[in-house]
């Protein structure tokens, strides 16, 4: 279907007339009539009714109208992302992002830049001890950074890229009855955790604050790609992302889930006010691939 049909429909309806829409998209009236009947013979159906007061849409052109303003704002991104796929050749891109974001979604993210970018390095850095990836991208250590979500700092826009749950993995020895733990039980026990830094530590306090309790910290840390390891040493229980509870069961863990859920999501950071071009490639190549997942989670 050729989308400059589409725009001249969205004009005929916007206006509510051909002839004030060809004025206003600069073509001759008959072509944009001409545009018009090409479209209902693809379609099969009427668009519009000729009424003394103008153009008034049939069913079929009220219905067409939101798929037509989607289809356009798709074409649109798509003409952004190839011209910077046309000029961009060569560079860096500076990636922040924490270690447990690394396998989802740092690697297809990089694999899909580095598929239309293959000029361009990325440098993926993961955030020093007490540092965050905000932090790494307000100093311009990072042009774009990964991480969860939401975030606080108003000088920072970002992309929801997807989202996790948390679960509980018990340390060995523990007793638990039941399959799902609330933060009254959970308050009980010694818990490894990250940092005061890490988004998921935020969450949980936020967690336990709402049931009016606190956690139990027995263990802080940074390195939380490893809280599996040192709840498995019995050094405490621990919060850990449900897509790693499998490999917390081959240990002989057992993991439980929290009530109400831990879910936050994630996704990419940037710099409102100088966000590079490498960066702002990335993001409208996320935020494509975001757009087609939805399209088709919806058909």
């Amino acid at each position: 279907m050729d989308s400059r049909h589409l725009a001249n429909f969205l004009a005929v309806f916007d206006y509510g007339s051909v002839t004030r829409a060809a004025e206003a998209l600069y073509i001759a009236q008959p072509a944009l009539s001409q545009s018009l009947r090409a479209l209902e013979d693809e379609l099969g159906v009427a668009l519009f009714r000729r009424t003394p007061k103008g153009m008034s849409p049939t069913g079929a052109g009220q219905a067409l109208v939101g798929p037509a303003r989607q289809v356009l704002a798709s074409t649109s991104e798509i003409d952004r992302l190839m011209a910077s796929l046309r000029t961009l050749h060569r560079g860096r891109l500076t990636l922040a992002c924490p270690t447990t974001l690394a396998e989802d979604p740092a690697v297809a993210l990089v694999a899909r830049y580095r598929s239309d970018y293959p000029g361009l390095v990325v440098d993926i850095r993961e955030p020093d001890p007490g540092e965050s990836v905000a932090t790494m991208l307000l100093l311009g250590k990072a042009d774009l950074g990964i991480d969860l979500l939401p975030h606080h700092e108003p000088r920072l826009a970002d992309l929801t890229l997807g989202s996790r749950e948390a679960v509980l993995a018990l340390a060995p020895g523990v007793e638990f009855a039941g399959t799902e733990i609330d933060p009254q039980a959970a308050a009980d026990l010694p818990l490894v955790c990250g940092a005061s830094t890490s988004a998921l530590r935020a969450d949980l306090e936020a967690w336990f604050a709402a049931a009016g309790c606190a956690m139990t910290i027995a263990v802080e840390t940074d390195l939380e790609d490893h809280l599996h390891r040192f709840i498995a040493s019995g050094a405490g229980s621990g919060f850990i992302p449900a897509d790693r509870a499998a490999a917390a069961t081959q240990q002989g863990l057992r993991v439980v889930s929290p009530r109400p859920r831990l879910r936050h999501d994630f996704g990419l950071l940037w710099l409102t006010s100088s966000a590079s071009r490498a960066a702002q490639a990335m993001v409208d190549q996320a935020r494509a691939t975001t757009n087609r997942n939805q399209d088709a989670a919806i058909r």
